[in-house]
């Protein structure tokens, strides 16, 4: 049987080969030994009947637990997975039983001896693939999962779980040399809420100019309208922060924490969102959402800064970095969207003192 398939090849027994006693149990491996041809042939690694390669060939959708390590402890991450592997024109197909066979030994395995992070194991299973896959020179791993934290209400101090969404993205090259090379690309995505600037300056416009029709004087309305949050459209938004690595298995280590990326996300938008919100803690969440308007361009630059600000001393320059923000606007039947894409060491032109 190619090993390109993965179902089981056992076949139904007839009733008469099972044995008579409730208590004996069959033996499926023996009874199916003599089903197996001595010479299984492998189509996989015949020539293609179109000579042409192929960059990533496996299989999607792998839903796992998996236990790794994060912020020293050992969590179960349910995870899903993408595993793929380049293919050259000289093989028909990949054996793709074998992209199982290294994801469960490394689950089964190594995760229980090793210290493996949600980075270092999508880097150790790219590198096992490319390994186990004879024909491929690269490996890849695409992951998704979502990492927990705890979030306090902003007036009574509730704590409460929140997450971040995370996609891992690695990627090893053998490139003919003994320890591979990696690519890894972490992407956190954080909902938040944005309250537009346009939409509060003209409700501001009108408020001035009602004041000042009931007689009271530019310069005290003015300063009344500093203190006073006034209506504005706000809708719930997505921000994404995508750090981009290469070099040797050490990235894993350098990648930020997602929860440090998660804040500069929620402080880069009018305000957090909140699971559970008491009275005090809607009335203030409003009230400073509204002191601090921001359109969708305004959201991806303080991201920028935030970033350059957290990580300045931290990652190396040749360092990636994607941004984008999402806002799911309320009065329209479409979605505000800015992103901008930057090396570190621009962020260090824009930024340094």
């Amino acid at each position: 049987m190619a090993e390109h398939a993965n179902s089981d090849t056992t076949k139904p027994l007839r009733s008469d080969t099972i044995p008579s006693s409730e208590n004996e149990t069959v033996n499926a491996s023996a009874n199916t030994q003599d089903l197996i041809p001595r010479d299984l042939p492998d189509i996989q690694s015949k020539k293609p009947p179109v000579k042409v390669p192929l960059t990533r060939v496996g299989l999607g959708g792998i839903k796992k637990r998996v236990p790794l390590t994060h912020d020293g402890d050992k969590h179960e991450f349910e995870i899903i997975l993408n595993t793929f592997v380049d293919l050259p024109d000289t093989n028909r197909g990949i054996h793709m039983s074998r992209n199982l066979e290294v994801l469960n030994s490394i689950i089964n395995n190594l995760t229980r001896v090793e210290s493996l992070s949600l980075p270092s194991f999508a880097l150790r299973l790219a590198e096992e693939l490319v390994k186990i896959q004879t024909s491929a020179t690269r490996g890849f791993v695409e992951l998704e999962t979502n990492v927990y934290y705890d979030q306090f209400s902003p007036s009574t101090n509730k704590q409460v779980q929140t997450h971040a969404h995370v996609i891992l993205r690695a990627e090893a090259r053998l490139n003919g040399r003994d320890s591979p090379t990696y690519i890894l690309s972490a992407t956190t995505q954080v909902e938040g809420m944005t309250v537009c600037p346009c939409s509060l300056a003209m409700t501001r416009a009108y408020v001035l100019e009602t004041m000042q029709n009931a007689g009271i004087s530019f310069e005290k309305a003015q300063n009344l309208l500093n203190e006073i949050p006034l209506s504005a459209h706000n809708q719930r938004s997505l921000g994404e922060i995508t750090i981009t690595l290469q070099g040797n298995e050490a990235i894993a280590d350098a990648m930020p924490r997602f929860e440090e990326v998660a804040h500069i996300i929620e402080k880069s938008m009018s305000s957090p969102i909140y699971e559970l919100l008491k009275r005090p803690d809607e009335h203030v969440l409003v009230v400073k959402a509204h002191l601090d308007p921001v359109f969708v361009e305004d959201v991806v630059r303080r991201m920028l800064k935030g970033i350059y600000d957290t990580f300045k001393n931290k990652l190396p320059i040749e360092t990636e970095i994607l941004v984008r923000q999402r806002n799911y606007e309320s009065i329209h039947p479409y979605d505000a969207i800015a992103e901008e894409t930057v090396s570190f060491e621009t962020l260090q032109s824009y930024f340094a003192d």
